[in-house]
């Protein structure tokens, strides 16, 4: 509706400074994962990389991303390299017809390397990351917790 949109207008107003609007301030105020993070966290996991991997989770904490809202993201960006997997670039286009061209080429590369693997993945941290831990343990520790279960699927 108009009144969300000048809800967020005013939001990112608010945290604009003489510049105006960057990038990383409006995915910090809306609350969104920098894409980056994303694509850091797949490189890891097709590669294998348990350290960087963790490298990328302790990123997203410390830089007060909401670790849910990273793993959420994750997750749709694992959804998204399986479809981009199973299509080809014409009914590709028609199906995330939202995404820019150079994220769609980022994508088919990385869809090449992690495609055996994101099924499984997905379906890891969508099930047991939420109950692998007691409520009891910080947020980084479930996050810590659920990567190892990820490095440990990753062979």
């Amino acid at each position: 509706s108009v009144r969300d949109a000048l809800s967020v207008l005013g939001q990112l107003l608010a945290g604009a400074d003489k510049d105006g609007v960057s990038y990383e301030i409006a995915t910090q105020l809306l609350g969104f994962t920098d894409g980056a993070l994303i694509d850091d966290a797949v490189d890891a996991i097709a590669a294998g990389d348990g350290a960087t991997l963790f490298q990328t989770v302790d990123r997203v904490i410390e830089s007060g991303h909401d670790p849910r809202r990273f793993t959420q993201d994750l997750l749709e960006r694992l959804r998204d390299l399986m479809i981009v997997d199973a299509l080809d670039a014409t009914n590709l286009k028609s199906v995330l017809r939202d995404l820019p061209d150079d994220q769609l080429a980022r994508m088919r590369a990385q869809a090449k390397n992690i495609a055996s693997h994101a099924g499984t993945l997905g379906n890891q941290m969508a099930t047991r990351s939420p109950r692998c831990t007691p409520r009891s343990i910080s947020a980084r520790a479930k996050r810590c917790a659920c990567v190892l279960r990820v490095c440990r699927s990753m062979g």
